[in-house]
Protein backbone atom coordinates (compact mmCIF):
# COMPACT_ATOMS: atom_id res chain seq x y z
CA UNK A 1 0.00 0.00 0.00
CA UNK A 2 2.49 2.65 0.53
CA UNK A 3 4.38 1.67 -2.37
CA UNK A 4 1.22 2.34 -4.41
CA UNK A 5 0.81 5.76 -2.78
CA UNK A 6 4.39 6.30 -3.49
CA UNK A 7 3.67 5.72 -7.23
CA UNK A 8 0.75 7.98 -7.01
CA UNK A 9 2.43 10.82 -5.46
CA UNK A 10 5.04 10.74 -8.02
CA UNK A 11 2.54 10.51 -10.81
CA UNK A 12 1.50 13.52 -9.67
CA UNK A 13 4.10 15.27 -9.32
CA UNK A 14 5.13 14.55 -12.93
CA UNK A 15 1.98 15.74 -13.72
CA UNK A 16 2.51 18.70 -12.41
CA UNK A 17 6.26 19.16 -13.91
CA UNK A 18 4.76 18.45 -17.30
CA UNK A 19 2.09 20.98 -16.76
CA UNK A 20 4.38 23.07 -15.15
CA UNK A 21 7.00 22.75 -18.36
CA UNK A 22 3.94 23.51 -20.90
CA UNK A 23 2.73 26.10 -20.03
CA UNK A 24 6.12 27.97 -19.22
CA UNK A 25 6.74 27.17 -23.32
CA UNK A 26 3.25 28.37 -24.08
CA UNK A 27 4.21 31.56 -22.06
CA UNK A 28 7.52 31.82 -23.45
CA UNK A 29 6.24 31.51 -27.35
CA UNK A 30 3.47 34.18 -26.55
CA UNK A 31 5.79 36.87 -25.29
CA UNK A 32 8.16 36.06 -27.81
CA UNK A 33 5.28 36.70 -30.43
CA UNK A 34 3.34 39.27 -28.70
CA UNK A 35 5.92 41.41 -26.67
CA UNK A 36 9.20 40.96 -28.99
CA UNK A 37 7.86 40.04 -32.90
CA UNK A 38 4.90 41.88 -32.93
CA UNK A 39 6.76 45.22 -32.01
CA UNK A 40 10.04 44.21 -34.30
CA UNK A 41 7.95 44.32 -37.02
CA UNK A 42 7.35 48.08 -36.52
CA UNK A 43 11.05 48.55 -36.85
CA UNK A 44 10.47 49.43 -40.84
CA UNK A 45 12.12 52.29 -41.32
CA UNK A 46 8.33 53.60 -41.97
CA UNK A 47 6.16 56.58 -40.55
CA UNK A 48 4.03 55.76 -37.58
CA UNK A 49 1.45 57.73 -35.76
CA UNK A 50 1.96 56.83 -32.46
CA UNK A 51 0.14 57.86 -28.38
CA UNK A 52 1.80 57.14 -25.05
CA UNK A 53 2.71 58.78 -22.06
CA UNK A 54 6.08 59.40 -20.99
CA UNK A 55 7.76 57.45 -18.25
CA UNK A 56 10.62 58.06 -18.15
CA UNK A 57 13.31 61.12 -18.72
CA UNK A 58 16.72 59.73 -19.99
CA UNK A 59 18.02 63.22 -20.88
CA UNK A 60 16.81 66.83 -21.97
CA UNK A 61 18.86 69.72 -23.40
CA UNK A 62 19.09 71.85 -26.48
CA UNK A 63 20.26 70.07 -28.48
CA UNK A 64 18.10 67.03 -28.03
CA UNK A 65 16.11 64.83 -25.53
CA UNK A 66 15.01 61.40 -24.96
CA UNK A 67 12.44 59.65 -23.17
CA UNK A 68 11.04 56.25 -22.48
CA UNK A 69 7.18 56.48 -23.58
CA UNK A 70 4.95 53.86 -23.20
CA UNK A 71 2.79 53.28 -25.64
CA UNK A 72 -1.12 53.56 -26.29
CA UNK A 73 -1.78 52.97 -29.80
CA UNK A 74 -0.07 52.55 -32.88
CA UNK A 75 -1.25 53.93 -36.21
CA UNK A 76 -4.88 53.56 -34.49
CA UNK A 77 -4.40 50.20 -33.02
CA UNK A 78 -4.14 49.27 -29.26
CA UNK A 79 -0.13 49.03 -28.48
CA UNK A 80 1.44 48.39 -25.34
CA UNK A 81 4.84 48.19 -25.20
CA UNK A 82 7.31 50.49 -24.17
CA UNK A 83 9.67 52.99 -27.08
CA UNK A 84 13.07 54.80 -26.15
CA UNK A 85 11.90 58.27 -27.95
CA UNK A 86 14.57 60.72 -29.31
CA UNK A 87 13.34 64.30 -30.11
CA UNK A 88 16.21 67.14 -32.09
CA UNK A 89 15.61 69.35 -29.67
CA UNK A 90 14.60 70.07 -25.23
CA UNK A 91 11.10 68.88 -25.07
CA UNK A 92 10.19 69.56 -21.61
CA UNK A 93 8.44 66.97 -20.89
CA UNK A 94 7.84 65.31 -17.63
CA UNK A 95 6.69 61.61 -16.75
CA UNK A 96 3.38 60.93 -16.84
CA UNK A 97 2.82 63.66 -19.63
CA UNK A 98 0.50 61.94 -22.73
CA UNK A 99 1.91 63.13 -25.90
CA UNK A 100 1.14 62.22 -29.72
CA UNK A 101 3.99 62.19 -32.42
CA UNK A 102 4.78 60.75 -35.72
CA UNK A 103 8.22 59.36 -36.10
CA UNK A 104 10.41 56.40 -37.46
CA UNK A 105 10.72 53.55 -35.98
CA UNK A 106 14.18 51.29 -35.50
CA UNK A 107 15.38 48.48 -33.53
CA UNK A 108 17.53 48.74 -30.39
CA UNK A 109 21.48 49.74 -30.99
CA UNK A 110 22.86 46.25 -30.65
CA UNK A 111 25.23 47.09 -27.71
CA UNK A 112 22.36 48.22 -26.01
CA UNK A 113 20.12 46.10 -27.06
CA UNK A 114 19.56 43.43 -23.48
CA UNK A 115 19.73 46.57 -21.48
CA UNK A 116 17.36 47.82 -23.18
CA UNK A 117 14.59 45.03 -23.51
CA UNK A 118 15.46 44.57 -19.75
CA UNK A 119 13.58 48.09 -19.33
CA UNK A 120 10.74 46.50 -21.57
CA UNK A 121 11.92 49.09 -24.69
CA UNK A 122 11.80 47.01 -27.65
CA UNK A 123 12.29 49.70 -30.61
CA UNK A 124 13.32 53.14 -30.98
CA UNK A 125 11.50 56.35 -32.04
CA UNK A 126 12.88 59.66 -33.72
CA UNK A 127 10.50 62.48 -34.32
CA UNK A 128 10.68 66.03 -34.93
CA UNK A 129 6.95 66.97 -33.46
CA UNK A 130 5.26 65.71 -31.00
CA UNK A 131 1.82 67.23 -29.39
CA UNK A 132 0.94 67.27 -25.40
CA UNK A 133 -2.35 65.67 -25.63
CA UNK A 134 -3.14 65.40 -21.54
CA UNK A 135 -1.61 63.92 -18.37
CA UNK A 136 -2.03 60.43 -17.80
CA UNK A 137 -3.05 58.47 -14.44
CA UNK A 138 -0.22 57.74 -12.02
CA UNK A 139 0.85 54.66 -11.04
CA UNK A 140 2.58 53.21 -8.18
CA UNK A 141 6.43 54.06 -9.80
CA UNK A 142 5.43 57.67 -8.86
CA UNK A 143 4.62 56.69 -5.63
CA UNK A 144 8.68 55.11 -5.34
CA UNK A 145 9.60 58.36 -6.97
CA UNK A 146 7.92 60.77 -4.05
CA UNK A 147 9.40 58.14 -1.50
CA UNK A 148 12.84 58.28 -3.19
CA UNK A 149 12.51 62.29 -2.87
CA UNK A 150 11.64 62.51 0.13
CA UNK A 151 14.66 60.43 1.96
CA UNK A 152 16.87 62.34 -0.84
CA UNK A 153 15.50 65.95 0.78
CA UNK A 154 16.27 64.30 4.04
CA UNK A 155 19.53 63.55 3.32
CA UNK A 156 20.20 66.67 1.70
CA UNK A 157 18.95 68.20 4.99
CA UNK A 158 20.79 66.29 7.47
CA UNK A 159 23.82 65.64 5.82
CA UNK A 160 24.10 67.84 2.59
CA UNK A 161 26.89 68.06 -0.37
CA UNK A 162 28.33 64.87 -1.93
CA UNK A 163 27.83 62.76 0.70
CA UNK A 164 24.12 63.08 0.98
CA UNK A 165 23.92 61.90 -2.66
CA UNK A 166 26.00 58.87 -1.82
CA UNK A 167 23.69 58.12 0.78
CA UNK A 168 20.51 58.09 -1.75
CA UNK A 169 22.53 56.13 -3.88
CA UNK A 170 23.63 53.32 -1.69
CA UNK A 171 19.90 53.10 -0.04
CA UNK A 172 17.49 53.43 -3.13
CA UNK A 173 19.87 52.85 -5.71
CA UNK A 174 18.93 56.44 -7.32
CA UNK A 175 21.89 58.38 -8.33
CA UNK A 176 20.55 61.82 -9.64
CA UNK A 177 22.05 63.65 -6.94
CA UNK A 178 25.37 62.47 -8.02
CA UNK A 179 27.30 64.64 -10.37
CA UNK A 180 28.37 63.40 -13.71
CA UNK A 181 31.82 63.51 -12.99
CA UNK A 182 31.73 61.06 -9.92
CA UNK A 183 29.58 58.65 -11.56
CA UNK A 184 31.94 58.19 -14.97
CA UNK A 185 34.81 58.09 -12.04
CA UNK A 186 32.89 54.85 -10.42
CA UNK A 187 32.31 53.55 -14.41
CA UNK A 188 35.96 54.14 -15.22
CA UNK A 189 37.48 51.84 -12.63
CA UNK A 190 34.89 49.20 -12.82
CA UNK A 191 33.24 50.01 -9.31
CA UNK A 192 29.77 51.25 -10.27
CA UNK A 193 27.72 47.98 -8.47
CA UNK A 194 28.90 49.66 -5.47
CA UNK A 195 26.27 52.01 -6.29
CA UNK A 196 23.47 49.45 -7.35
CA UNK A 197 21.21 48.02 -4.43
CA UNK A 198 21.25 44.09 -4.59
CA UNK A 199 19.67 41.60 -2.71
CA UNK A 200 22.21 41.97 -0.05
CA UNK A 201 21.08 44.92 0.59
CA UNK A 202 17.81 44.07 1.39
CA UNK A 203 19.27 40.74 3.96
CA UNK A 204 21.56 42.87 5.70
CA UNK A 205 18.55 45.73 6.21
CA UNK A 206 15.59 42.84 7.22
CA UNK A 207 18.03 41.22 9.04
CA UNK A 208 19.18 44.00 11.41
CA UNK A 209 14.98 44.44 11.37
CA UNK A 210 14.96 41.42 12.85
CA UNK A 211 17.53 41.19 15.32
CA UNK A 212 16.36 44.89 16.82
CA UNK A 213 12.56 43.08 17.11
CA UNK A 214 13.54 40.03 19.05
CA UNK A 215 15.37 41.91 21.26
CA UNK A 216 12.30 44.16 21.35
CA UNK A 217 10.72 40.47 22.49
CA UNK A 218 8.12 40.88 19.72
CA UNK A 219 5.62 38.36 19.28
CA UNK A 220 6.93 36.02 16.39
CA UNK A 221 3.46 36.55 14.24
CA UNK A 222 3.70 41.01 14.67
CA UNK A 223 7.45 40.59 14.10
CA UNK A 224 7.24 38.03 10.85
CA UNK A 225 4.43 40.64 9.52
CA UNK A 226 6.21 43.47 10.19
CA UNK A 227 9.40 42.10 8.38
CA UNK A 228 7.52 41.00 5.58
CA UNK A 229 6.09 44.62 4.78
CA UNK A 230 9.57 45.86 5.48
CA UNK A 231 10.84 43.59 2.79
CA UNK A 232 8.33 45.14 -0.27
CA UNK A 233 8.42 48.19 1.37
CA UNK A 234 12.29 48.54 0.96
CA UNK A 235 11.76 46.75 -2.81
CA UNK A 236 9.38 49.71 -3.59
CA UNK A 237 11.67 52.58 -2.93
CA UNK A 238 14.72 50.79 -5.07
CA UNK A 239 11.52 50.48 -7.85
CA UNK A 240 11.33 46.84 -7.75
CA UNK A 241 14.39 45.90 -9.29
CA UNK A 242 14.62 42.17 -10.19
CA UNK A 243 17.82 41.52 -8.33
CA UNK A 244 15.91 43.26 -5.18
CA UNK A 245 12.64 41.41 -6.06
CA UNK A 246 14.77 38.10 -6.10
CA UNK A 247 15.75 39.00 -2.56
CA UNK A 248 12.39 40.16 -0.96
CA UNK A 249 10.08 37.18 -2.37
CA UNK A 250 12.88 34.82 -0.92
CA UNK A 251 12.86 36.77 2.63
CA UNK A 252 9.07 36.80 2.30
CA UNK A 253 8.95 33.17 1.99
CA UNK A 254 11.27 32.32 4.60
CA UNK A 255 9.43 34.43 7.12
CA UNK A 256 5.84 33.38 5.93
CA UNK A 257 6.74 29.20 5.97
CA UNK A 258 8.52 30.11 10.28
CA UNK A 259 4.72 31.95 10.69
CA UNK A 260 3.30 28.83 10.16
CA UNK A 261 5.76 26.44 11.97
CA UNK A 262 6.82 25.23 8.56
CA UNK A 263 10.93 25.52 7.24
CA UNK A 264 11.55 27.07 3.60
CA UNK A 265 13.59 25.72 1.32
CA UNK A 266 16.53 27.87 -0.01
CA UNK A 267 16.51 26.30 -3.51
CA UNK A 268 12.59 26.10 -3.99
CA UNK A 269 12.06 29.74 -2.77
CA UNK A 270 15.18 30.66 -5.31
CA UNK A 271 13.32 29.06 -8.43
CA UNK A 272 10.11 30.28 -7.20
CA UNK A 273 11.25 33.64 -7.15
CA UNK A 274 12.64 34.20 -10.01
CA UNK A 275 9.45 32.44 -11.95
CA UNK A 276 7.24 35.19 -10.49
CA UNK A 277 9.38 37.72 -11.20
CA UNK A 278 9.56 36.75 -14.99
CA UNK A 279 5.89 35.68 -14.64
CA UNK A 280 4.93 39.48 -13.75
CA UNK A 281 7.68 41.30 -15.40
CA UNK A 282 9.28 39.08 -18.24
CA UNK A 283 11.23 41.57 -19.91
CA UNK A 284 13.39 41.15 -16.53
CA UNK A 285 14.66 38.02 -18.85
CA UNK A 286 17.05 40.34 -20.61
CA UNK A 287 18.37 41.68 -17.07
CA UNK A 288 21.99 40.71 -16.18
CA UNK A 289 21.47 41.59 -12.68
CA UNK A 290 18.46 39.11 -12.11
CA UNK A 291 20.87 35.92 -13.31
CA UNK A 292 23.46 37.23 -11.69
CA UNK A 293 21.66 37.53 -8.31
CA UNK A 294 20.10 33.98 -9.55
CA UNK A 295 23.11 32.15 -10.18
CA UNK A 296 25.43 33.80 -7.38
CA UNK A 297 22.85 32.66 -4.88
CA UNK A 298 22.19 29.25 -6.86
CA UNK A 299 26.18 28.91 -6.10
CA UNK A 300 26.11 29.31 -2.10
CA UNK A 301 22.96 26.74 -2.03
CA UNK A 302 23.99 24.00 -4.15
CA UNK A 303 27.97 24.38 -3.84
CA UNK A 304 28.86 26.08 -0.59
CA UNK A 305 27.63 23.07 1.48
CA UNK A 306 30.38 20.96 -0.70
CA UNK A 307 32.68 23.34 0.03
CA UNK A 308 31.93 23.46 3.45
CA UNK A 309 32.58 19.92 3.92
CA UNK A 310 36.17 20.42 2.43
CA UNK A 311 37.06 22.21 5.99
CA UNK A 312 36.20 20.27 8.56
CA UNK A 313 38.35 21.61 11.11
CA UNK A 314 37.29 24.92 10.57
CA UNK A 315 33.55 23.68 11.30
CA UNK A 316 34.24 21.88 14.22
CA UNK A 317 36.25 25.10 15.76
CA UNK A 318 32.91 26.63 15.06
Amino acid sequence: RAHGRERRMALVISLLAAAVFTASVGYGLWFRTEKIESYTALADGETHTAQGYISDVLYEKPYGSAYYVELMSVDGLPAGGKVSLSIPFAGELVPYDEISFTGVFTENEAEYDSYSKSRGVVICAESEEFQVTGVHKRDLSDLTDRIVGWISDRFNADIGGEEAGFATALLTGNRENLNGQTRLAYNRLGISHILAVSGLHLSVIVGGADFLLRKLTFPKRKKNLLLIAITFFFALICGFTASVMRAAVMLSIYYAADLFGERSDTLTSLCLAVALILFVRPFSVYDAGLWLSFLSTLGIVTVGPFLDGLFPQRRKSR
